[in-house]
């Protein structure tokens, strides 16, 4: 929520290459922990950093022209999903034998040690991007407002127009469809094979890594569709694919908490993580249209449907057998396909309502096209 509008106001380069930097204090100094409460402070401090996906969506969006902005936004999510099971496994495999050699067999001191490399590549990434890119493509935001291009605006006034947009909300539980089904899986897949199928708990987790390992190519996918429809139908065709992957998303958890069998039920689960995650690709694809001088504060509120649904369907496991928790799922997700006709923007024919007008708005930031100052006077 709080990082949307500061993006608003500051720019995403600004306000992104600042939270990886400070973000990655907590996690170099984690291996100091030696109690509960300090490990609860230092996981929460250190969570904060996934808060870094607003603005990477909003500088995805300033950067891309709208033909190609659901998939550059979804690709570049993807790369975040595929970015924390990659450092988890070198972390693993490579970082804490290094480590353990290093402290002479030390187990203990060396897993303690590991995390200052993660923290250290953190930094270094956060340092190089703000030295060497800009806020959009007319340079950062602080200087294209000081040439007169771009209005001053608090990052309260971007809150405020964000939280009173339908749409957002609407974005908001269709994300928790989709981007919560995806963190629900992801933590509880291995320990349903586990007690569905009486398999060890290394069998169990190899299996429910593979819901993840698609992340990259089917959030992708879901960008390129959104892409591709819009291309023929406008904002219209992306609310369709919209629709239908929520829709189909929905069906399959239907599907997959009825297969008897490991081999059905691995299969069903790819085709439920690729529309669970082409759900997510989709959906910020929207984004940008909704209003883009406030895309920040949207941004924020959308992304934090996510962690909201993971939070519901977590709940509903815990107290649930599995066949009622995957119909939940599957319920809720058709539901909110069924929202989408009811989001309405100005300037776009939406399913139902609404009707376009100017084909050639810009998507990031309120900067005149018809200026003619271009980045480098900006500078």
């Amino acid at each position: 929520f709080l990082l949307g509008p500061l993006c608003d106001k500051y720019g995403a380069k600004t306000i992104m290459c600042r939270m990886l930097i400070i973000c990655a204090f907590p996690c170099m100094i984690s291996g100091i922990v030696n109690s509960l409460t300090g490990l609860i402070i230092m996981r929460t401090l250190i969570g904060c950093i996934g808060g870094t996906f607003v603005p990477s969506q909003y500088w995805a969006s300033c950067h891309f022209d709208k033909k190609v902005v659901g998939s550059a936004m979804a690709f570049s999510a993807g790369w975040g999903g595929l970015g924390g099971s990659f450092a988890q496994m070198f972390l693993g495999v490579v970082i804490y034998p290094f480590c353990k050699w290093l402290t002479g067999g030390d187990s203990n001191l060396a897993w303690r040690i590991s995390f200052v490399f993660p923290a250290t590549i953190a930094i270094g990434v956060g340092l190089y991007f703000y030295s060497n890119s800009d806020d959009c493509p007319r340079g950062d935001f602080k200087d294209v407002k000081e040439a007169g291009l771009m209005k001053e605006r608090s990052a309260a006034d971007s809150f405020r127009s964000g939280i009173v947009n339908l749409n957002s909300w609407i974005l908001f539980l269709q994300y928790a469809a989709s981007f919560g089904v995806e963190l629900t899986m992801e933590n509880g897949a291995a320990s349903y094979f586990v007690d569905r199928f009486n398999l060890s708990i290394e069998h169990g987790a190899a299996i429910a890594s593979l819901f993840g390992l698609t992340n990259l190519i089917s959030r992708g996918l879901g960008g390129v569709l959104s892409d591709k429809i819009g291309g023929f139908m406008s904002l219209k065709g992306r609310l369709i694919a919209q629709m239908g992957c929520l829709a189909i998303e929905g069906l399959i958890a239907f599907a997959f908490i009825r297969c008897s069998t490991v081999l059905s039920s691995v299969g069903i689960m790819i085709f439920f993580s690729f529309f669970v995650q082409m759900s997510c690709g989709t959906c910020f694809s929207i984004v940008p249209f909704v209003d883009p001088a406030n895309t920040g504060a949207i941004a924020g509120i959308v992304g934090a449907g996510g962690n909201v649904g993971a939070i519901i369907f977590g709940n509903i496991f815990r107290s649930h057998e599995y066949k009622y928790s995957f119909d939940f799922m599957g319920y809720f997700a058709i539901i909110m396909s069924l929202l989408t006709p009811l989001i309405v923007v100005k300037g776009y024919q939406g399913i139902i309502f609404g009707k376009n007008a100017d084909s050639n708005q810009t998507l990031y930031v309120n900067i005149p096209d018809s200026s003619t100052k271009n980045m480098k006077e900006i500078k």
